[in-house]
């Protein structure tokens, strides 16, 4: 991946930088503090996201509350197709791939509406089992 290339980005706002122009070979853990009703089950939820961010493959709002909390610790575990995704220790999707490419991305996107807030990804450690 060549790191000044933009066009991974897709559209601001409810769209969290992550649509359209995805084959299967991309996903994306969605922290969101804004609901869009079209497609958001709460204000306050985590999704595990396909190639755009109207594809959730699994979503959960049983989560800490995101809005200003400060620091949160999210880990993203994946093994042969199984993705689980915690918060603060808890464990909030759980889900099974299919199928998947040997080479793929894997990234995060948040969103707040029209408001601002925060979403920093700090030490952030890939390893592969």
């Amino acid at each position: 991946m060549d790191h000044d290339d933009t066009s991974y980005l897709g559209n601001d706002g409810g769209y969290l930088g992550f649509s359209g122009g995805f084959d299967g070979t991309s996903w994306a853990v969605e922290l969101d503090t804004y609901e869009n009703a079209a497609w958001d089950e709460s204000e306050n939820h985590v999704a595990l996201l396909q190639d755009d961010y109207a594809n959730a493959l699994a979503s959960s709002s049983t989560v800490p509350e995101m809005e200003d909390a400060g620091e949160l610790l999210v880990e993203v575990w994946f093994d042969a197709g199984a993705i689980e995704v915690y918060v603060d220790g808890t464990l909030t999707i759980e889900y099974a791939l299919e199928s998947y490419p040997e080479s793929f991305l894997l990234g995060f996107t948040g969103a707040t509406g029209g408001s601002t807030n925060a979403h920093d990804v700090d030490d952030l450690y890939v390893s592969c089992f």
